[in-house]
């Protein structure tokens, strides 16, 4: 069933959150912070201290000047590899190579500088702590190197999430969902996370966790936070999910892979050898590449990224069942041996990121993904729980602008606009595109035939036959606006925002 709400209650407001202010309650973003104190030799403040933070693979720079109390703060960073200069005249400079922050991270780094007898720099090589001590909520991250390394057998996110402690993976919360799938957090149904990608939602307001999945080729880094929520992670009882995907470098680089999963490459076990079983015919195919690459160097970038799944596999029908369904044939039954699944799905990413000046900078992201479950002609289409034949198809889009605005060295501006939209149909009546009689069918256990013309219902010790007609729409239409204020104050970061989501389409 499909719903259009035209003047929703309240005009929609699915979630209005004002005015939160306290050290560390930011809206949540897909960005990280780096701060930190400068002091002399002698452990004294240093106010006025200039402080340079490099992206080593953009080549962008945010410059800040510590305050009164000798403090920095950068917020509104891009996750990945960082090199931090700190300069004052009088004082030899100091270079930090080899900061990594994360996706969501606030990680503090301390610097001392040394009084500079001649023109002097000092470099020193080392990671950054990986202890938080600004934020004490408990979370998880998988970095870049394991989402690239790791081997995954259906290469989704929910996968890699099962690595992280009190994680596991559950089935799609949806029959037309297979891709997706979710996690569950603390034994939860998995319905209760709240997944964010580049600041934005991705979850199904209709039945919880994922609203759609995203090629792992286009994954940066994601983390998982679950317990002790700050105020940005709210309206989430599981946990948050907060993933970015990947942004071009001055570098360009690409990848392609392909994964093949055939019958005959699989073992059969133990009873089906014992038994002398046949397998059952399957074949499941992923491929797909990434690109990404500098428009102007040190300036923009894009990245694109694309995945597809082509899975055929059938389910074969045991011998007691394909007996009792020869009895109908008289009433024009056609028994089958086997019942073919097939599937097909498409995602793709594409991203660009601009740096417009010293103090504005904009990143505009688009992912989408397609699944069906038909064969080449649209002639047949099951559900993932295999009960009946049914018409299937799904299809996904989202879209982020985000635009970042520096004013001097203590106040940022982050303004997010999403809009996405997830629209499928399942219907087990064959009305949609078939172009046949599906009038009738078998359904419960085994779908051993698809049509029965001259009967209406029989029940048999394995099987049911029947006129299913269900039909239903699955739709969802969101816009979202958020706005994020990070303002350093002394020794104090006040941190301040409003998330406005409307759903025009819901049901």
């Amino acid at each position: 069933m499909r719903c259009v709400v035209e003047k929703p209650v309240s005009r929609g407001w699915m979630a209005v959150m004002l005015l939160l202010l306290s050290a560390g309650l930011a809206f949540s973003q897909a960005t990280g912070t780096i701060n930190g104190r400068v002091i002399d030799q002698a452990e004294a403040v240093l106010p006025g201290v200039t402080v340079t933070i490099t992206n080593t693979d953009t080549g962008v720079v945010r410059e800040v000047v510590t305050n009164a109390e000798g403090l920095y703060s950068v917020p509104g960073l891009q996750p990945g590899r960082y090199k931090i200069a700190a300069a004052m005249q009088g004082f030899a400079t100091l270079t930090r190579d080899g900061v990594v922050l994360a996706v969501t991270a606030t990680i503090t780094v301390d610097l001392t500088l040394g009084v500079a007898a001649l023109a002097e720099t000092v470099t020193v090589a080392g990671a950054a702590p990986m202890i938080e001590t600004t934020q004490s909520t408990v979370s998880s991250t998988i970095r870049t190197q394991e989402v690239q390394s790791l081997p995954m057998l259906t290469r989704r996110f929910t996968q890699l999430m099962t690595m992280l402690p009190g994680a596991r993976e559950v089935a799609p919360l949806h029959p037309i969902k297979r891709q997706q799938g979710s996690v569950s957090v603390g034994g939860a149904q998995g319905r209760n996370i709240t997944p964010l990608v580049d600041g934005a939602d991705n979850r199904d307001n209709l039945v919880g966790g994922p609203m759609m999945a995203f090629t792992m080729e286009g994954t940066e880094e994601f983390r998982v936070n679950t317990h002790q929520f700050t105020a940005a992670d709210g309206r989430s009882g599981g946990a948050t999910v907060a993933l970015v995907t990947k942004s071009g470098t001055n570098e360009v680089r690409g990848s392609t892979f392909l994964y093949d999963r055939e019958r005959d490459l699989m073992k059969k076990d133990f009873f089906a050898v014992r038994d002398n079983v046949q397998k059952d015919p399957f074949s499941r195919r992923q491929y797909g590449g990434s690109l990404g690459g500098p428009i102007l160097q040190n300036r923009a970038f894009y990245f694109g990224a694309m995945e597809l799944i082509h899975e055929r596999k059938s389910i074969t029908i045991p011998n007691n069942v394909y007996d009792q369904v020869r009895m109908l044939e008289p009433f024009g039954a056609k028994p089958s041996r086997t019942i073919p699944q097939p599937y097909n799905d498409r995602m793709y990413t594409l991203k660009g990121n601009v740096q417009l000046n010293q103090g504005h900078s904009l990143t505009a992201s688009y992912a989408g993904q397609k699944h069906t479950a038909f064969d080449g002609n649209k002639t047949q289409r099951t559900m993932s729980d295999l009960s009946t034949t049914t018409l299937e198809e799904a299809s996904y889009w989202s879209a982020v602008v985000q635009h970042n605005w520096v004013h001097g060295s203590n106040f940022l501006n982050q303004l997010t606009v999403h809009r996405n939209h997830m629209y499928g149909v399942n219907d087990q009546t064959g009305s949609r595109g078939a172009g046949q009689d599906r009038s009738l069918f078998f359904h419960l256990n085994y779908p051993a035939v698809t049509r029965l013309p001259t009967l209406n219902t029989m029940t048999f010790p394995s099987f049911s036959v029947g006129n299913p007609s269900t039909s239903y729409d699955y739709a969802q239409d969101l816009w979202q606006v958020r706005d994020a204020v990070t303002w350093q104050r002394g020794g104090h970061a006040l941190r301040f925002g409003a998330d406005f989501n409307w759903m025009p389409t819901f049901g």
